[in-house]
């Protein structure tokens, strides 16, 4: 509950101070006839106010960010880094592993190679606009030098990471 409420407040804080106002507007200004659906009884005023409130205060809550920062530290690293973007369900995908251990044995402790499930990894996907699966990337320093759709074979990879 602790934790629900500090990830949540200023949504709570909008809801109160929308209720509020409901509530000052149905006392003061409100609805003369009685037909308002809205402002015709406090309650109503209050609940509507109130999630009008809790939606125009959800508009500041500070967005988290688009990499963690284990992402950010492997990608940053001074040797090259193969990561290789792809799905369980995928067909293409279950290629890759073999042709990684391969790349790997060739070209040992210069390069690091991890995978990234794109399902359970959503917001780095769509970081890096990854539509297609399997999708391998290069970085070192924490730039992309090179990304490319597709399996490839590690004679090929070897050669592409080797000229960056």
């Amino acid at each position: 509950m602790k934790a629900f409420i500090q990830s949540q407040y200023l949504v709570i804080i909008g809801v109160l101070v929308g209720a509020l106002g409901g509530y000052l507007y149905w006392k003061n200004i409100g609805c003369a006839t009685g037909t308002c659906m809205i402002t015709s009884k406090p309650f109503n005023s209050i609940i509507y106010f109130g999630i009008l409130g809790g939606l125009v205060f959800s508009m500041f809550k500070k967005k988290p960010p688009m990499l963690s920062e284990s992402f950010e530290k492997i990608i940053s690293s001074d040797k090259p880094v193969l990561i290789d973007f792809y799905a369980t369900w995928c067909g293409p995908c279950k290629m890759m592993p073999p042709i990684l251990k391969e790349v790997k044995d060739k070209m040992g402790e210069s390069i690091s190679i991890y995978k990234v499930d794109v399902d359970v990894h959503q917001n780095i996907a769509a970081h890096f606009s990854v539509n297609s699966v399997p999708t391998l990337a290069v970085f070192k320093e924490g730039k992309l030098l090179w990304r490319e759709p597709g399996v490839k074979p590690a004679a090929q990879l070897v050669q592409i990471i080797s000229k960056l």
